[in-house]
């Protein structure tokens, strides 16, 4: 299984690393991360995670 990392942030990185996990390829979706009016942290995070993951296709025995 080849692991891709779905996120153009060093500290996502960080943090795989500290879990002793190392991504074969690192994929940054191309997606507004702005806050919507008025939303909230706990919203906002769900949202932008639906968002990431419906912008990135997985290749066959790959995971993001």
């Amino acid at each position: 299984m080849r692991r891709v990392l779905g996120s153009g942030s060093p500290r996502r990185r960080e943090l795989l690393a500290v879990l002793g996990l190392e991504p074969a390829e690192i994929r940054a979706p191309d997606i507004d991360e702005d806050p919507l009016k008025g939303e909230r942290p706990r919203p906002y995070c769900a949202r932008i995670t639906r968002e990431k993951a419906a912008a990135l296709t997985a290749g066959e025995g790959e995971v993001i």
